[in-house]
């Protein structure tokens, strides 16, 4: 497989070799998509993560209405230790 970079790419590629960081710039580039597999892999957990937490609040039940200045006054008392 060929791939073609960019300007930038081409160039980040090149300093890495350059300055001794990869034999080569095949080596760079899969150092890359390492990176890149490792990225995704963590991206798709995280995405389960949200998906197990969003079912569980849609499961969580009705949402309940709450009075702003009730709901502030409960506060205050809890922070000041007036459970």
């Amino acid at each position: 497989m060929k791939v073609a970079l960019d300007s930038h790419g081409d160039q980040i590629v090149s300093d890495l070799v350059a300055e001794g960081r990869f034999a080569s710039a095949d080596e760079a580039v899969r150092a890359a998509l390492r990176l890149l597999e490792q990225n995704e892999h963590a991206r798709r957990e995280r995405m389960q993560e949200l998906d197990q937490e969003i079912r569980a609040g849609l499961d969580s039940g009705p949402v309940e209405e709450h009075d702003m200045e009730t709901l502030i006054d409960q506060l205050e008392r809890r922070s000041a230790g007036e459970a």
